[in-house]
């Protein structure tokens, strides 16, 4: 992985995978747990994740439970368009499959930095494809999981009963989808590179399928990840800050790094971690602020203080004012 970012995941993409945990009746907490991440905010559509982490968890689970196809058994289990209803109205609002999929390609930068997805016209084929993830604990799963969402973006237009004529992984997961009823009709061909779903190019023109139930239309996706080095370990920070458990041995893991390595990043950044952790802080106070509406008490806890003293004392230092002064001043300007 490289050391210029921090691939990270939206909350909500956790959720088939805490869904399948708990289908088999595996141990919820503990394996979160052993996994370093946090036993709530799944509900939070601002939260994020080190994709790091969400992959070690699969891993932990393929190797406890033996659900050797765990990443495809989660998407399978939990479909897109349940996970992401609104994303996945937003697809189906397309005129054709073309236009879906590019649209798709287009917005998984706001649930996901690990991979790009891209769509290639080959002549009469067409590839919906992704690269594949750094070689940590979990890749694979992280592969099955990225074909089964490839697939389920398709059958949007194709319908449900839809399979590829051809997909293309790497070579440790050609005999778990061979065991698959739902693959026996599909060519798997290995890739060292890639993973992409093949399907007939005219397909492309194909009108996307009605929703039976549209989601509201208040639901609002989230924003657009970043995927810079600052930019994304600064989001990780502000989800785990509020659960009392940033250190900076954990940051270092987060970013893939010994702590001697993350050090000498941050150096190279012109920081330290204790001047990172106070930026974080003071950004997501100030934002907590300009709402009148949220208890000093919130902010504090949210900042991982355990009280609103720690918190007011500490925004002094960064500000020479006090919470409540710096709230008075903006309501008033």
């Amino acid at each position: 992985m490289s050391i210029d970012t921090v691939p990270l995941i939206r909350a909500s993409q956790v959720r088939p995978l805490l869904a399948v945990i708990d289908h088999i009746g595996a141990p919820r907490e503990r394996l979160l747990r052993e996994s370093k991440l946090p036993l709530f905010a799944y509900d939070d559509a601002e939260a994020v994740f080190p994709e790091l982490f969400l992959w070690g968890l699969a891993d932990k689970v393929v190797r406890s439970e033996g659900i050797e196809d765990l990443g495809l058994f989660a998407v399978t289990h939990t479909p897109v368009w349940q996970s992401e209803p609104e994303f996945t109205a937003r697809l189906q609002s397309s005129p054709t499959l073309w236009i879906a999929l590019s649209t798709f390609c287009r917005m998984t930068s706001q649930f996901s930095t690990a991979v790009p997805f891209e769509v290639v016209r080959k002549g009469d084929q067409t590839l919906l494809q992704c690269g594949q993830h750094p070689s940590t604990p979990g890749k694979d799963q992280a592969e099955l999981y990225d074909l089964q969402i490839m697939i389920q973006i398709i059958q949007l237009a194709a319908g449900r009963d839809w399979t590829p004529p051809k997909v293309y992984v790497s070579e440790v997961n050609i005999p778990r989808l061979a065991r698959r009823k739902e693959f026996e009709r599909v060519r798997i061909r290995p890739s060292n590179s890639v993973s992409c779903v093949v399907f007939p190019s005219d397909m492309l023109a194909w009108p996307m399928q009605a929703q039976a139930h549209p989601p509201p239309c208040e639901l609002q996706l989230p924003a657009p990840l970043n995927a810079a080095f600052l930019d994304s370990l600064s989001a990780l920070i502000g989800t785990y800050l509020r659960y009392h458990t940033m250190n900076i041995q954990l940051a270092a893991e987060m970013a893939g790094l010994s702590i001697r390595t993350f050090q000498r990043r941050l150096r190279d950044l012109q920081l330290d971690y204790s001047t990172l952790i106070d930026h974080v802080r003071l950004q997501r106070a100030l934002s907590f602020l300009r709402d009148p509406s949220v208890l000093l008490t919130d902010i504090a806890y949210d900042l991982g203080y355990s009280d609103a003293a720690h918190f007011t004392r500490a925004f002094q230092r960064w500000t020479a004012l006090s919470p409540r002064e710096y709230r008075r001043q903006t309501q008033a300007g």
